[in-house]
């Protein structure tokens, strides 16, 4: 979180991208056990939402940080 937080972003961009990721396994869980196309749809969609945020933050962890005091530290 240190990374992001030295290029200005907070923390909250890794707990998004776990809670998609639990969100998807439970969904891919339910979708073994009760055969419908929504569901699989809404694993599907859940994936690519997630690996959007993945490659977000990676973008963000590639930046060059700031210089200075960050917004989410008081040291």
């Amino acid at each position: 979180m240190g990374r992001l937080h030295d290029t200005g972003h907070s923390g909250w961009w890794v707990g998004l991208s776990l809670f998609l990721s639990f969100l998807r396994g439970l969904l891919a869980a339910m979708a073994r056990h009760i055969p419908s196309l929504g569901l699989h749809l809404a694993v599907l969609v859940l994936a690519v939402i997630w690996f959007g945020v993945s490659i977000t933050i990676f973008v963000f962890l590639v930046q060059p940080g700031r210089v200075g005091q960050c917004d989410y530290s008081r040291y």
